[in-house]
């Protein structure tokens, strides 16, 4: 399991360990365009084959293991519960995600019926108090915890930071510099940049604001537990939950 999510690029010995909503999506098109899949990050369709891509998993003991030791590690964190929040905003809100929202959807009404948990919408609508309780029963159950979805798995569950000897932690507060560092360590081509960052200090801002936003409407009981599923992460990664933000809200 731990070696089913990080990405080869043998050309440049890297291995990259996308994380769901940490600037995945971007750091996925310049490993193509590293691959040699592609010129450019600006010729890839928003629908890529996955296959393209070549995850360690492909490859024998031996060959993970030489790669594992001498390969250029990294991975991209994200403060956990603003993390949860894209998540669900993207998952649940963007129409181009119909056809995984339902998938979504069913197995989470499914496993709320399971337990007792009534569902007072549609069959395709997951309010986010829901969707927060769901998560965080499942997030806070060790045997379930990899059951969950990447996209609000806890990072350490999707990396595996404490098996793989990650070289570089990258952040997303500070990733389009990180990315730059990286690229020329690697000896990456010098007009090959990390695509679509929202970086700057506004739209930080504007993710802070939205978060709180969202986390708001939780019951203190509620968003300790998803404080508790994402312990781990917060303490790895150097995060800190301020709660006096949401005493303010």
């Amino acid at each position: 399991v731990m070696y089913e999510h990080l990405i080869v690029d043998d050309n440049h010995r890297l291995l990259y360990c996308p994380v769901p909503k940490s600037s995945s999506t971007s750091w996925a098109r310049v490993m193509l365009v590293l691959l040699g899949k592609y010129r450019n990050v600006e010729a890839i369709p928003w629908h890529y084959r996955q296959s393209r891509i070549r995850r360690l998993s492909a490859y024998n003991s031996t060959e993970r293991s030489y790669r594992l030791k001498n390969y250029v590690k990294f991975m991209v964190a994200r403060e956990p519960l603003s993390r949860f929040v894209s998540a669900y905003k993207d998952k649940f809100s963007d129409p181009r995600r119909n056809g995984y929202r339902k998938k979504l959807c069913k197995s989470i009404i499914k496993y709320n019926r399971k337990i007792g948990k009534q569902h007072d919408g549609g069959p395709f609508d997951i309010g986010f108090i829901e969707f927060a309780e769901y998560a965080a029963r499942m997030g806070n159950d060790p045997e379930k915890q990899l059951q969950l979805d990447q996209h609000w798995r806890p990072m350490n569950r999707q990396c595996h930071p404490c098996h793989v000897d990650y070289d570089y932690y990258s952040k997303i507060e500070t990733v389009e510099e990180d990315a730059k560092f990286l690229l020329k360590k690697v000896g990456a081509p010098k007009s090959l940049h990390l695509p679509w960052m929202n970086t700057n200090t506004n739209v930080t801002i504007s993710h802070m604001s939205e978060k709180w936003e969202f986390l708001s409407k939780l019951p203190p009981t509620l968003l300790q537990r998803l404080l508790d599923m994402y312990y781990v992460d917060y303490k790895m990664f150097g995060y800190k939950f301020d709660r006096n933000v949401t005493n303010s809200n």
